[in-house]
């Protein structure tokens, strides 16, 4: 699990950018540190796909390449998360794009920004250009921390937009549990794996078939 950055915003006007390990300029795990705080004690932490920003945090030591995942992996994930984020209240801006245009099964957020904010910022590809990651550009260059930290801004610009307002309001209580992250349980699960009797399951396909 390798977080090359990330970026935060408080208002509809600033957006910042934090490098954590970029091959020119790595503050490594204490800039962790610091916005895990930080995210703790918020009232509300925006996110887009929450579970994948979630994962990458929690799994965040499971970088070390000389990890056995094999062996310990799922043991470890399940026990000893680098960041509980259990801990923070988090909202799902995504759960609300695509309430807001269910069309989209997996609205990406550069679409979102088209198509509810009206800007096109650069893509990932248009920004990294020849490098082989994120992680190889210099995040003191504009065109890097500008293209993080719009995606920051845009959370809290979609968050406030009226589309979205009015949607919080009138949306059902599946959605917004699933936006505030109430769900969290369900995300546990889904690390946990299951040991199942691969006898009994084709005995079972094998009952079921004859009926069909």
């Amino acid at each position: 699990n390798y977080i090359v950055g990330y970026s935060f915003g408080f208002n509809e006007t600033d957006a910042y950018y934090v490098p954590v390990n970029h091959e020119k300029l790595a503050l490594g795990k204490e800039a962790l540190d610091i916005i895990y705080n930080v995210m703790v004690n918020c009232e509300r932490v925006l996110m887009y796909n929450a579970r994948f920003d979630i994962r990458m945090m929690e799994w965040y030591k499971f970088c070390d390449e000389s990890f056995d995942f094999k062996k310990k992996f799922l043991w470890e994930a399940r026990n000893h998360y680098c960041y509980d984020l259990s801990k923070v209240k988090t909202y799902d801006v995504q759960v609300m794009v695509w309430a807001a245009d269910t069309a989209h099964y997996m609205p990406k957020l550069k679409w979102a920004e088209l198509q509810f904010l009206g800007w096109r910022s650069n893509t990932f590809a248009e920004t990294e250009g020849d490098a082989a990651n994120f992680g190889m550009l210099d995040p003191t260059e504009v065109n890097t921390y500008q293209y993080a930290a719009t995606d920051a801004l845009a959370l809290v610009l979609l968050y406030n937009n009226k589309t979205f307002k009015n949607l919080r309001d009138e949306a059902g209580v599946s959605l917004q549990m699933h936006a505030e992250g109430k769900l969290m349980s369900l995300t546990r699960f889904e690390e946990t794996p299951l040991h199942a009797d691969i006898e009994l399951l084709k005995n079972i396909f094998i009952q079921v078939f004859k009926f069909l």
